[in-house]
Order: structure tokens, then sequence, then C-alpha cells
């Protein structure tokens, strides 16, 4: 956020967050939503390959991701005309999921 120090009040007032996703409209806040996960997935990649790259002489092979799994289910979902509430819960779950099974391999990085 560029804060210059740590502070205790909160930046944002909670009900922020309602009137953005109101704003959007379901479409839009469905956007947002797949665009947070993709780029957390990302960044995950990233900081993986990164501080792997760096430390070769601490691990025998590269930890292991789902990153193409994820692009996967991520694009085929995204090319779905029709998406029920049931089809968006599952998709985000499963990316969701996703970036939970890469976590211990950030960890051991």
């Amino acid at each position: 956020m560029g804060l210059s120090s740590f502070q205790i009040e909160p930046v944002f007032v909670p009900s922020l967050f309602v009137e953005i996703r109101k704003r959007l409209g379901q479409k839009g806040n469905a956007e947002l939503n797949d665009l947070m996960i993709r780029q957390a997935r990302d960044l995950k990649a990233i900081l993986i390959d990164r501080l792997y790259g760096s430390h070769l002489e601490l691990w025998k092979k590269k930890p292991r991701t789902y990153r193409r799994e994820a692009q996967r289910a991520f694009v085929s979902f995204s090319k779905k005309k029709r998406r029920d509430k049931k089809d968006i819960r599952k998709a985000t779950g499963q990316q969701l999921r996703y970036l939970r099974r890469n976590l211990p391999a950030g960890r051991q990085v």
C-alpha cells in the first residue's frame, strides 16, 4: 500500500468492498475474482521459480507445482458461455486448491 509505518486503524472501511461489488455487478465481480486468483497463482509460480533459481544447491529437483493443470482448468472455465453459481464456486475453489498445493513448495524454497 505504500504506508510509511505500521498503523493500527484499518486502511479501508469494510463496507467499501461491499459498495465496490455492488457497483461492479455480478459480471464485473466475477471478472475481478478471476483476475485476483489468476494473479495470485502466477505470482506464486514466479516466486517459486526465482527462489529455486537462486538456491540451486539446496534442492535436488525443482518443487512440484500444478501450474499447467491450473491454467487448463482456468481456460476451460473462462471459455464457458453460461456459468451458474455452482460452476463459479467450483472453479474458484479449484483455483484456490491449486494455490494451497503450491504453498508447501514455497515454504521449502
